[in-house]
């Protein structure tokens, strides 16, 4: 059917019969068991039956566990059971093919865990490499500007002035670095973006969202502050006498 065509009371065909559709199902998920949704046709099992000469024959079944009930119980339940119908030994494990979604999620989530650390840990690791270079930085312009510190010292400028200079500054070029990163950051999703939406991917639309930027800023200034703490200690001990008759 073509893109927003309604084809309910049109008729489809499979493996050579037409069946009339009477409803459209809405894909909830991306991720799919037995084939693409979007190419999925549901038919009752009675006439699944008659029109392909099916029998009792039932490829695929799936179940779903009570609230507070464990899907494992139930699975070795379910297993139990059509080996006792089917006369199948307890002792053969793969005579019955079955799968746990719950396990599968659960897996999942965990390697979701996984990576989130990873990321933070690599996060946390960047941040400090970074804040050693901010105050590195700011060590040398310290060093290089005693001269300008020592006069200002001398025409009355009190430490605190000096400290919430170079703190300031300090800020400043974290914050910079960080919005330079976060705009980086955003083009390079946008970019995967465009990727993944060419095919039917499970990642799809990956983004920054407002909050997590307003955050990111929040601690790049935090970090900024905590790395221009020592320049600016630094800064604060320049003797007014001495910073004028360096040169």
């Amino acid at each position: 059917f073509n893109p927003g065509e309604n084809p309910v009371g049109q008729q489809v065909r499979v493996d050579g019969i037409y069946f009339t559709v009477i409803g459209v199902a809405r894909k909830t998920s991306q991720a799919s068991i037995g084939g693409d949704t979007d190419e999925t046709v549901v038919l009752p099992f009675t006439t699944m039956q008659q029109a392909f000469n099916q029998g009792n024959i039932i490829h695929f079944m799936a179940a779903t566990a009570k609230p507070g009930v464990k899907v494992r119980v139930i699975q070795d339940k379910i297993v139990q059971t059509l080996k006792e119908i089917h006369q199948i030994s307890p002792d053969d494990k793969d005579a019955v093919f079955n799968m746990n979604i719950e396990e599968q999620f659960t897996m999942f989530s965990n390697l979701g865990i996984g990576i989130a650390m990873l990321i933070w840990i690599v996060g946390m690791g960047t941040l400090f490499a970074g804040a050693v270079g901010v105050s590195n930085i700011m060590l040398v312009t310290v060093r290089e500007r005693t001269k300008e510190i020592g006069i200002r010292r001398a025409l009355g400028a009190t430490p605190s002035n000096i400290i919430g200079q170079i703190l300031s500054e300090s800020v400043v070029l974290t914050l910079l670095a960080g919005i330079g990163g976060i705009v980086l950051g955003v083009g390079l999703l946008s970019g995967v973006g465009i990727a993944l939406s060419q095919g039917d991917q499970f990642f799809k639309d990956p983004q920054i969202s407002f909050a997590v930027g307003i955050l990111a800023l929040a601690v790049l200034a935090i970090i900024g502050t905590f790395a221009g703490f020592i320049p600016a200690q630094r800064a604060m001990m320049i003797k007014p006498i001495e910073a004028i008759g360096e040169e």
